[in-house]
């Protein structure tokens, strides 16, 4: 719960302060709980025993997850790169960063 509190406060004081490496990180801890989740909840599904449905159990879980997890791996860095090209494209156009987002960063 902690690291959600803290992703969030992250992400909103980056886009008030004009921090896209803030707003970054917050994405980026947002994405690994997502990635716990998957994890936590593949782990729980592949230890189930074979039945009818599944005569051969249920390890698959496990390598749909790692597909799940490499799309989402995927689209956060994409999602980045992308902006940091559009602020490279015009330079001009990047606001200043506040200090404030220094100590968010700093606390974090």
């Amino acid at each position: 719960m902690l690291n959600v509190v803290l992703a969030t406060f992250q992400i909103a004081v980056g886009a008030v302060a004009h921090s896209q490496a803030l707003i970054a990180d917050g994405i980026h801890s947002l994405s690994d709980l997502v990635a716990d989740f998957v994890v936590l909840l593949a782990n729980h599904h592949s230890g189930k025993a074979a039945d009818t449905d599944h005569p051969y159990g249920h390890q698959r879980f496990e390598t749909a997850a790692s597909l799940v997890l490499g799309a989402l791996l995927l689209a956060v860095g994409i999602g980045m790169l992308w902006s940091a090209f559009l602020k490279i494209e015009s330079p001009h156009s990047v606001p200043t960063v506040h200090l404030a987002a220094l100590w968010v960063a700093l606390g974090a």
